[in-house]
This record gives structure tokens, C-alpha cells and sequence, in this order.
């Protein structure tokens, strides 16, 4: 079936880990160009996170100018959306629910009061959108157009005022921080960080990115028990709780070399270059079930009627649309002229 992508080839960045993840939810989601009508409110809410925090890290070492918590007022508007509240190691077995107002409130709280205005970040640029061509031959046209937009950069006067990319992220849990090695997605951004920064003379030709500053704020509400000389939550009889509260916010750096960034544009190339075979009939689709199906899928539901043959097509039109995913930036490669030459 023919897809939604016209020349040149735009390719974006959740659009790769979306293709790692499982061939099958890619190709509904890109190349059909399928979206639940329902909006995903952990996605929403990240999302929102994403711009409190974009509007309060100004350039250099201004913050705000406006509260943050007004910020996240203006998001979340009249929206009633209600998220688990975990604010234990075993949240599994006590849940309770808790509005994505209150607890965007909570954490931005939370997170100012653990960083402050971070004194040490010269902040370069937030929400840095960039397009750049790569050459491969063995796709249509012979080149495809990388899209995104990365989260910020800055100098860490700190640390040898190492520049480094701002990678947020929301997490319902604590993070593996040995997969962050290995990341996709920010990956991807560090490869194309560097040159679209200097296209647009926020750094020097000479200066080069040292890594990825992965800045992680767990969804959670703050812990107010009361607390023993150690810090430990009690029980309401003074006893020590079993049920500790957790870490909220984890800051981990990775560091990479100019070198790596070839080896991550060849996997890139490779990755696009399947991803073409796909669309074109050379490859066949295959799917990649896990475990994390059920909540990690918006296609989870549909993919199981699929598997039973199913008239899955009938609930894939009551409960989708479909959409163009590459709209935004169709017109800004249109807008852009040469700029993608």
C-alpha cells in the first residue's frame, strides 16, 4: 500500500524508534499515517513537561520569565486527565489516582526547589528545531531529509564548560541508565546537534558537543510522612514505613566522541535504508511483541483482532484517523529553499 511520504524523504526522529520498536506499529503509524482519536496522556503530559521546561531555561542564565507554574496552568487549561500517583517503590500494590494538574504542579515544585535556576548552565538554545540531508544512494532519490527537534544545549561552566545536549524526560519509574548508552533518539539529536547549532551561530565552527545530559523527573507526588533522624518515612504508630518514597529526578551525563557520530549515521542510513524496502514491497513487515505491548501500543487492541483474523479493519476505523505525521515539516522544508541542499 502506498504510503503518505512524498520527495524528498523525510524521516524523523521518533519515527526511528517507533520502526525499532515494532515494524508493524511503524507502518500504521507512519506510513498509513493511523492515530488513536483518543490523545495518549502520558504523551500529553511529557509533552507539557517539555514546555514548562523549554520556556523557563532562557539563553545564557536567564530563567522565566514567567513562573513555571503558570506555564503548566496555561497547558493543562480545563483538561481533567488523572495519572497513577507513585510515590513508592510498591506503588503496585496501593495505587491511587491523582489529577496531572496537581501533579504537574508537584513536581515542577519540586524540581525548582532540587536545581533551582541551575547557576552553572549558559543555556545555548531550547527546543532547537533542525533539518539535515543525508546522502545514500540506495534510497529514492538518493537522499533523505532528517527531522527534529532537540530539547536545548549548554555550557556546564562546572565541568570545563563541556557543551552538552538537554535530553528531558518524564518517567513513571527510575530509568536504565545503561540503556541511555545506547539510546536512539537522543543519539540521533547529538549527530545533528553540532552542525545545525553552527548553521545557525549559536556556536562557533570550532566548538563540538561533549555529550547528553539525560535529565529525568519521575512522576510523583511528594512524599510527606513523617521522617526519622535518617531521613526513613514512619508509619503513623512512629515505626519505620516499609514503603520508602522514591527518587525523583536523576541527572546523567553520556559522553561521546566526534568519531561516534559517523558510526550513528551509518546505522541511520541503514535503518532508513530497511525502512524504504518496507514501503516499497522488497521486505516483508515484521512484528515485535513484548510484554510492554499492552500499555507501551496504541495499536495493541487492534494488532490482537489482527492476529485472530479478526475484522480488525472495522475497529482500526472506529477508533483511528488518519493524519499526515510529517505536515510540519513538509512546510518547512518548503520554506527552507535551499537551506536543505
Amino acid at each position: 500500500m502506498a504510503g503518505l511520504t512524498e520527495k524528498p524523504i523525510i524521516v524523523r526522529t521518533s519515527e526511528i524508534t517507533s520502526f525499532k520498536r515494532c515494524q508493524a506499529r511503524w507502518y500504521w503509524g507512519w506510513v498509513q499515517g493511523w492515530e488513536p482519536n483518543r490523545t495518549d496522556t502520558k504523551l500529553w503530559f511529557g509533552g507539557g513537561i517539555h514546555q514548562v521546561l523549554a520556556k523557563w531555561y532562557q539563553r545564557h542564565f536567564d530563567r522565566g520569565p514567567q513562573d513555571p507554574r503558570r506555564t503548566w496552568l496555561e497547558f493543562v487549561r480545563d483538561e481533567e486527565v488523572y495519572l497513577r500517583n507513585r510515590n513508592h517503590e510498591n506503588w503496585r500494590e496501593d495505587t491511587d489516582w491523582i489529577s496531572a494538574r496537581d501533579l504537574g504542579f508537584a513536581m515542577i515544585d519540586s524540581y525548582i526547589a532540587t536545581y533551582d535556576t541551575d547557576s552553572s548552565w549558559d543555556v545555548v538554545g531550547t527546543e532547537t528545531p533542525f533539518q539535515v540531508r543525508i546522502k545514500t544512494p540506495r534510497v529514492r532519490g538518493g537522499f533523505f531529509v532528517y527531522v527534529g527537534t532537540f530539547d536545548g544545549v549548554y555550557r556546564d561552566i562546572d565541568n570545563d564548560k563541556a557543551l552538552m545536549l538537554m535530553e528531558h524526560k518524564t518517567s513513571s519509574g527510575a530509568p536504565n541508565l545503561g540503556y541511555l548508552e545506547i539510546a536512539d533518539q537522543p543519539n540521533g539529536y547529538f549527530m545533528v546537534a553540532e552542525i545545525t547549532l553552527t548553521h545557525q551561530g549559536l556556536i562557533k565552527p570550532d566548538e563540538h558537543l561533549d555529550g547528553i545530559m539525560y535529565n529525568y523527573l519521575r512522576k510523583s507526588m511528594p512524599d510527606d510522612r513523617p521522617r526519622d533522624s535518617q531521613g526513613r518515612a514512619l508509619n503513623q504508630n512512629g515505626s519505620v514505613s516499609k514503603r520508602q518514597d522514591v527518587q525523583r529526578f536523576w541527572r546523567h551525563p553520556v559522553w561521546r566522541s566526534i568519531g561516534q557520530r559517523q558510526k550513528m549515521k551509518s546505522g541511520l542510513i541503514d535503518t532508513v535504508e530497511q525502512m524504504e524496502a518496507i514501503r516499497s514491497g522488497q521486505l516483508k513487515i515484521i512484528k515485535t511483541p513484548t510484554m510492554d505491548c499492552p500499555w507501551d501500543c496504541a495499536f495493541f487492541a487492534m494488532c490482537q483482532l489482527h492476529e485472530s483474523d479478526a475484522d480488525w479493519k472495522e475497529y482500526r476505523d472506529a477508533m483511528f484517523h488518519k493524519r499526515d505525521p510529517y505536515t510540519d515539516h513538509r512546510l518547512a522544508l518548503k520554506s527552507a529553499g535551499d537551506d536543505i541542499r
